[in-house]
């Protein structure tokens, strides 16, 4: 569907604000709102992309991807007023960024600015803007966060590495929105803000980042993924512990950095601890890479 088939004018089309809510099976969608006001939105939009033809579906990718990176929900649905204008799949059709094309040095585009925003969002692009051209500066980042990802550091952004800083990026966001959640009690089996167990502090989580899991327990969340040596762990990597039984994975959390990590624990709910305390260290039984 293109802009004008409901009678909008696509250079009088701006995005205005969006909100999160979840659709009835729980999935993630951005609500975007538009206003009319034509200057405005041709250019901090369409001359961009330099696309005064783009479709909804693009227009949305393009905002999302550039204004919005952390988000990564099923559908996006464009609200005029009270009117929905379009509905549009994010997540299992095609979204912005399904199609991962490798990028290196030489290279300009909206996905090199993509890339650079991205590698700055992670703490690895150090160059005072993103610049939209895949300079000395964008390679060394690439090669950084494939050095610390675990992947070969050869400061191209192939496929598989920019999934996987795609994915940073969303566990980056998660980890921040973690900590709102600080003090919420304990509650066996629970998997809601009025109270979380481990497993269910994980599951609902990456639910609310758009990431796909299944309610389960720690001990089986330890059979997903791959394994993360403790050197090599990263933001969002799952940790976990032996409480009852030595050697019996029975607990686990969320690792946020600067060695600590965070989780659902009976004496102070959701609360964060470091890994090598007198408590946690010496139950510590290894950590695992599940998205």
């Amino acid at each position: 569907m293109k802009y004008g088939e409901e009678g909008i004018d696509p250079l009088m089309i701006m995005i205005a604000g969006h909100e999160l809510t979840q659709d009835q099976n729980g999935e993630l969608v951005v609500i975007l709102y538009v206003k009319t006001e034509r200057t405005e939105f041709a250019q901090e939009h369409m001359e961009p992309h330099n696309q005064q033809s783009e479709t909804v579906d693009q227009a949305v990718h393009h905002y999302i991807r550039e204004r919005l990176p952390h988000i990564r929900a099923k559908a996006a649905k464009v609200v005029l007023g009270s009117m929905i204008i379009a509905s549009i799949p994010l997540l299992g059709g095609q979204a912005a960024g399904a199609a991962t094309p490798t990028l290196a040095e030489g290279m300009e585009g909206h996905g090199v600015t993509y890339l650079q925003r991205h590698l700055d969002y992670l703490g690895y692009f150090d160059y005072h803007t993103a610049t939209g051209t895949f300079g000395n500066y964008t390679e060394e980042a690439v090669r950084q966060f494939q050095r610390e990802y675990g992947l070969t550091p050869t400061g191209v952004a192939d496929p598989v590495t920019r999934t996987a800083i795609e994915r940073a990026v969303i566990k980056k966001n998660m980890i921040r929105d973690a900590y709102n959640y600080t003090g919420v009690p304990y509650v066996w089996g629970g998997e809601t803000p009025s109270g979380f167990d481990c497993s269910g502090f994980i599951h609902y989580m990456l639910q609310k980042h758009g990431i796909d899991s299944e309610r389960t327990t720690s001990r089986e969340l330890y059979k997903m993924g791959i394994p993360v040596g403790r050197q090599g762990l990263q933001v969002g990597d799952l940790v976990f512990f032996g409480l009852t039984e030595p050697g019996e994975v029975s607990h686990v959390g969320f690792y946020v950095g600067d060695g600590k990590f965070i989780s659902a624990t009976n004496s102070k709910g959701i609360w964060v601890y470091d890994l090598d305390n007198s408590y946690w260290g010496p139950k510590y039984l290894g950590a695992r890479r599940i998205y």
